[in-house]
């Protein structure tokens, strides 16, 4: 499965465990049952994405299963910018 969120096109800059749950309660839960593989891609305007907005993003994840070894063998975060992306995956081993 993959989910391009959708993310209003006026932020740059996404951050708030809240907003980031909110977007997981939305845009993944719904397609994500925790036993199949998923892709989640940030549009491309986004340039930032702080470490609380992945904590609240993947807390509803996470309540699947215990630990994070499992979400990172069924997800893949995806981002127009290589350095983004490598961001996403250092916030959500944090």
């Amino acid at each position: 499965m993959k989910i391009e969120l959708k993310i209003d096109k006026k932020f740059t800059c996404i951050a708030g465990y809240q907003y980031g749950a909110e977007i997981y309660e939305k845009q993944v839960k719904p397609y994500f049952n925790g036993t199949e593989k998923i892709e989640i891609r940030f549009p491309d305007h986004i340039e930032v994405v702080a470490v609380s907005f992945v904590q609240g993003f993947i807390s509803g994840m996470l309540r699947l299963f215990p630990g994070k070894n499992k979400l990172l063998e069924l997800l893949t975060l995806k981002s127009n910018d290589d350095f983004l992306t490598n961001r996403l995956y250092e916030d959500l081993r944090y």
